[in-house]
């Protein structure tokens, strides 16, 4: 069953991806217009469930290692711009395996 959700601007990034992640869950669809992919400081809405909410910092954490990654190999001082990043499959993985054996 798919639900839509009226809103009148993209979402977040961290919206975006909660919609994703709870897309692949149980039998309804959210449908959103799009996301503008900026990042913010955000507060996840009561009752998602604990896995989500995982693999949303899993997510964060990639982007952050990717952005800091790719900083820190420019010859400039300039600031690293996250916004139309999406990290593929294999980043998510692999951050996710790193973050784990870093945290035992």
């Amino acid at each position: 069953m798919d639900v839509a959700i009226a809103v009148s601007k993209k979402c977040c990034f961290l919206c975006w991806s909660l919609h994703q992640k709870l897309n692949g869950k149980g039998d309804l669809k959210f449908s959103l217009p799009g996301t503008h992919n900026s990042i913010y400081a955000w507060i996840p809405p009561l009752e998602v469930p604990e896995d989500v909410l995982i693999e949303l910092r899993n997510n964060l954490i990639a982007i952050a290692g990717n952005v800091v990654d790719s900083h820190s190999r420019q010859s400039s001082g300039a600031s690293e711009d996250v916004e139309g990043f999406q990290p593929s499959e294999p980043e998510l993985e692999q951050a996710m395996a790193q973050y784990f054996t870093t945290k035992k």
